[in-house]
């Protein structure tokens, strides 16, 4: 689903938002609802903090009810183990 996206603790992404027209020049505002759990700057990086689930809103600068949001889950890091055993018989 496109409008919930997963990313690690410790990962940094790069959000984008499609503007209409294509040809727009307008600046884009980056909202986070929680940035203990993810940030985001106005580069529309995102930087995940912490286990949680945060909304990000992507809103024009210049008229503020042009705005779109979607989830992002932060989720635990993951770590693999790999164990080689001898069998001494």
């Amino acid at each position: 689903n496109s409008r919930h996206n997963q990313v690690m603790v410790g990962q940094s992404v790069y959000m984008t938002v499609i503007e209409e027209p294509s040809n727009s020049t307008t600046p884009t505002i980056w909202e986070s609802s929680d940035p203990s759990i993810a940030s985001i700057d106005n580069s529309a990086k995102l930087v995940a903090k912490k286990v949680g689930i945060v909304t990000i809103t992507a809103r024009s600068s210049l008229e503020s009810y042009v705005y779109d949001t979607f989830t992002v889950e932060v989720t635990g890091c993951f770590f693999v183990v790999i164990c080689d055993f001898a069998y001494l018989g």
